[in-house]
């Protein structure tokens, strides 16, 4: 896009315009220059300044989703019983993940672990489907579930890949 004005512009001037192919090969030479000049300066001038990488909105979500973990947590302080239990272990778990202020969404052993059995589940599902055990619609329905879970578990900096 950049650049892209300037261009068009010198190609919109009449093809009787005088010095219009000298204009046209001067925008074109003035766009290509900058964005390479630009474009190969711009690393250097980044370390050069010593510019440290923003970290605050990682800062301002790890303070968020630590305190959410902690309301959770609360609301399950007088709850008994196993399913009680296990979801205080997992949302533990989450309060230490999220009490890391540069990577909030972190890599966890217990998300690899999910991960793998994620990707059982999967393998399982399409052998259920190749040999005709379950039918399209519940396939759909069944592998739409395990890309929500998987996710869940996938830590940001892999999802923030797939935006690119």
């Amino acid at each position: 896009m950049r650049g892209l004005v300037t261009l068009a512009t010198a190609f919109a001037l009449p093809s009787g315009f005088p010095q219009r192919d000298l204009i046209v090969l001067s925008a074109f030479i003035v766009v290509l220059g900058s964005l390479i000049i630009q474009g190969l300066t711009v690393r250097p001038l980044i370390r050069l300044l010593k510019l440290e990488p923003d970290n605050s909105l990682e800062a301002e979500v790890s303070r968020a989703r630590a305190k959410m973990v902690e309301a959770g947590i609360a609301s399950l302080r007088d709850r008994p019983g196993d399913a009680a239990d296990a979801v205080r272990a997992e949302y533990e778990a989450m309060r230490a993940v999220a009490q890391d202020r540069t990577h909030p969404q972190a890599d966890t052993e217990h998300d690899r672990l999910r991960i793998d059995a994620i990707c059982a589940q999967r393998e399982l599902l399409a052998a259920l489907r190749r040999r005709g055990d379950i039918s399209d619609d519940a396939f759909h329905r069944l592998e739409e579930e395990l890309d929500w879970a998987e996710l869940h578990a996938s830590p940001r900096e892999e999802l923030e890949l797939l935006d690119a």
